[in-house]
């Protein structure tokens, strides 16, 4: 079972501290007398501190398969380039044109046309 610390400011970092010595060692004598000297492990993320057992070689191989698992389904989404726009008939799509910055192509009923803003109004040219 692991144990988590979170330290604090400087007053209650040092009890914390000493906590998490007192219960790392009682943790490390409960568990020798149950299960025989297991390693324990401490990490730490910030000012969280988590202690328990270190975990055996099995069990890290096969997190390393489950994450190296999750990548390989998600990479397909993540190295497809573009991004997939759904919108209502009617409803005009815009983009830059690639020819030239200051204006915008809008796509509208199977249409392209070139234009720009002008008082929050497309006004094509």
């Amino acid at each position: 079972m692991a144990k988590m610390t979170i330290n604090g400011g400087d007053a209650k970092e040092s009890k914390a501290r000493k906590l998490h010595k007192r219960t790392v060692g009682a943790l490390s004598a409960n568990h020798a007398k149950k299960f025989g000297p297991k390693p324990l492990k401490t990490v730490q993320f910030g000012v969280v501190t988590v202690t328990g057992e270190a975990p055996s070689a099995a069990v890290v191989k096969a997190s390393i398969r489950q994450g190296t698992d999750a990548l390989d389904r998600a990479l397909t989404a993540i190295v497809t380039p573009g991004v997939k726009l759904k919108h209502k008939a009617g409803m005009p799509l815009y983009a830059a044109d690639p020819k030239n910055p200051n204006l915008l192509i809008r796509q509208l009923g199977g249409k392209s046309e070139r234009g720009r803003f002008e008082s929050g109004k497309f006004v094509k040219l």
